[in-house]
């Protein structure tokens, strides 16, 4: 059986999804409803064609950038209730933007209303109980920076430009899990604006289910606005990029096996290639090297650095958000990106030639469809904070292993040439996967594999994200939203 076979079918739900319900046909007049509604003077909306409509409804990727009717900025909690109360009544689609870094077009993108989170942006950091306030609009290199002024670090995203309220409901790989866990292992409060608008307080203690259902669970159950994380006492750090030619690649396949062997939950490795199409035909090693300490130990990262490099910002006692800027994508203005999820289990020297020789195979292939570059990934992630933090959490459905969170993605110019890209990463997937089950990287029983939501494409369907926990969370999901208000957003949904 293939690999896609074997995954089944899809559950995404893309932009206005809803032929059987009765959508509000002009929906320029429910933006004009809600900007009478607001009771907050911060709250405003934006309209096509002005800048800050414009900043408000950009992504990272333009392929989830979205014409949307209006954008409205609330700046309370009651006013994320209006505008949910209103779009229930008007049946009108709507997406909730944080970071506006998830490639699933339709994921957080809508032609109705787009809500903008970007003034829920409060970071307060708790001294008497080491936890911190923060808003769902900000961007984890934001809460970095701010908690430095602390000596103080919470467990968020690996990138700038990463949203806070999208990675903290869907699982969230950090630099810190090997030390910490995922980023829902350290929440410990939401401020939840529920489906029919009305704010409650989710707690371990206080709604204990739907506690379970947020860490994981998706933009399912409502619009948080506030999260309560632990934090943790930081300081600098050792860290930067290595850039090697892709001839070099076997030296870096052999430097990736050595760190595997390794057994510090402070160090980490983030590797990649990229390769250019038809425009350059140029191919690059990536390495991302850290150390939670301003010196790593000796030896750790000697096989990385001895090999001849064409780019190296390594430095000790550097700070995280210094660290995190060294590798940072820069925005690819007008470009679409996709990306599809390949988590396994580890990595081999014929798993990782694989990736490499398949990549450069689609990019060779894209090259005449509008695709500038191809990506594969690979985070050989340490699984101790993973499992030593085994929660209970709506995702991952189980943590007798760690699907490492891998990903291939494509760039490319022209909206017409869509299906020919998802087809072609969707392959690519598969392929990588099929090797990765023929190296005993990637599990036999279906039961076991779970897939991220952070990567996962349109075909990815809600078994294969949840597993077992599905059940739960369509129970939570009946009880909290009945009348499926967060049907009418974007995104991997429960029916």
């Amino acid at each position: 059986m293939s690999i896609s076979s074997a995954l089944g079918n899809a559950s995404f739900i893309h932009d206005v999804p809803f032929a059987s319900q009765n959508l509000a046909a002009n929906f320029t007049a429910v933006c004009d409803q809600i900007a009478s509604q607001f009771t907050s003077p911060e709250s405003v909306v934006y309209w096509p064609g002005s800048e800050d409509y414009a900043l408000a409804t950009e992504h990272w990727s333009l392929a989830s950038s979205l014409p949307a009717a209006c954008s409205v900025a609330p700046s309370s909690p009651e006013d994320v209730g209006e505008i949910l109360r209103i779009v229930y009544a008007t049946s009108t689609p709507f997406g909730v933007k944080g970071g506006g870094h998830n490639t699933l077009p339709g994921a957080s993108g809508t032609a109705g209303v787009h809500i903008t989170m970007q003034n829920f942006d409060d970071i307060v950091y708790q001294e008497d109980n080491e936890t911190a306030y923060i808003g769902s609009g900000l961007a984890w290199d934001q809460v970095y920076s701010e908690l430095q002024q602390h000596n103080r670090v919470a467990v968020g995203g690996r990138a700038i430009g990463v949203g806070v309220g999208g990675l903290s409901l869907i699982g969230g790989f950090s630099w810190l899990t090997p030390e910490r866990g995922l980023a829902v292992d350290n929440i410990v409060g939401y401020q939840l604006v529920l489906p029919n608008g009305d704010l409650t307080d989710v707690t371990a203690d206080e709604n204990s289910d739907l506690f379970w259902a947020l860490k994981g669970g998706g933009n399912n159950f409502g619009i948080v606005t506030r999260f309560t994380v632990k934090v943790y006492e930081q300081g600098p750090i050792w860290g930067g990029l290595m850039t090697y030619a892709i001839s070099e690649l076997e030296l870096v396949i052999d430097a990736v096996m050595a760190f595997n062997e390794g057994q510090d939950p402070k160090a980490g490795v983030l590797a990649g290639f990229h390769v250019e199409t038809s425009s350059t035909g140029q191919a690059f090693i990536l390495a991302a090297l850290y150390y939670n300490a301003p010196n790593a130990p000796a030896g750790m990262f000697d096989d990385f650095l001895a090999i001849p490099a064409v780019g190296n910002t390594v430095l000790p006692a550097r700070g995280f958000v210094s660290f995190l800027g060294t590798y940072a994508t820069p925005k690819r203005a007008g470009q679409r990106i996709f990306a599809e999820n390949v988590n396994v289990l580890g990595y081999t020297p014929d798993l990782i030639r694989h990736i490499y020789s398949e990549i450069q195979a689609a990019a060779d292939k894209l090259g005449a469809f509008s695709v500038t570059g191809v990506d594969a990934t690979i985070l050989p992630l340490q699984d101790t904070g993973f499992k030593s933090k085994a929660l209970d959490t709506a995702w991952p459905p189980h943590r007798e292993f760690m699907a490492l969170p891998a990903y291939v993605e494509a760039q490319f110019n022209d909206a017409a040439q869509d299906s020919v890209v998802r087809a072609e990463l969707q392959q690519l997937r598969e392929s990588i996967l099929q090797k990765a089950l023929e190296e005993g990287q990637y599990p036999h029983e279906t039961a076991l594999r779970y897939e991220y939501m952070c990567s996962a494409g349109p075909a990815v369907t809600l078994d294969e994200i949840y597993g077992p926990s599905v059940a739960r969370l369509r129970q939570i999901k009946l009880q909290v939203d009945p009348k499926n208000i967060m049907g009418l957003a974007g995104g991997h949904k429960l029916i």
